[in-house]
Formats: C-alpha cells, structure tokens, sequence
C-alpha cells in the first residue's frame, strides 16, 4: 500500500503531470490491492468476485462522471458512481472494500526501526 501510494504521489508531481494526469485516478489503488490479492492467491478470479459492470454501463457512466483521471481517489475505497438515468443524484461516493479484499491487514510500522522493518509479537 506504502509503495502504491508513493507511485501515485510521483504521477501527481507537478513536473510529471504535464505529461499526464494519470496520479491517483479513481481506480488506481483499489485496482493495485485488487492486483496485490490476485498474485497472493492466484486460484481467486478476484475481478469477477468484484462484480464488474456490463461495457454499456461503464461508458453511460464515463459520460456522466467523466474520466477515471478526473476522479481523483487517494484511498484504497472504491467510489460508487451514479448509474441511473436520474440526474438528481450526480454524485459519486466512497465505499468500503468488500470482506474478501480486507483480509490482509497493513503492517503497523515502528518509527524507529524505518520501512523495512515491524515487530512481530
């Protein structure tokens, strides 16, 4: 989670996003953690566990909310975007992650010990 965050944070650098504005769009760190479970536990088709939405959908809502890069999403909380036809709920919100992709917990880091290390009990 550390290193996906600093990625992110490198695309968002004022230098690189005259390049692109690609830092943090609306998927990026839930699709990291998404990726991150996939190579712990090949055998789980993650993506389908996610219950994606049909191509149709997923266009109708880009039109309406706009790219993933103009999303910007600094958490590891997927948003849920407005998919109905009614325009009087334009918003988008966050959402917990689903049980499955919340197993793994963070390691508490020891600020004198740095990055690399925790203490296991």
């Amino acid at each position: 989670m550390g290193l996906s965050k600093g990625f992110e944070e490198h695309q968002s650098n004022w230098l690189v996003s005259f390049v692109t504005d690609s830092g943090y769009s609306a998927e990026d760190l839930v699709s990291n953690l998404i990726g991150f479970y996939g190579a712990l536990y090949p055998e789980t088709d993650f993506i389908k566990k996610c219950e994606p939405v049909s191509k149709d959908l997923a266009q109708r809502i880009w039109k309406r909310h706009g790219s993933v890069e103009k999303n910007k999403n600094r958490t590891f909380k997927p948003y849920i975007f407005h998919d109905g036809d009614d325009v009087a709920d334009e918003r988008k919100r966050l959402n917990e992650l689903p049980a499955f992709l919340r197993k793994i917990k963070p390691a508490k880091v020891d600020p004198g010990h740095g990055d690399l290390y925790v203490w296991v009990s």
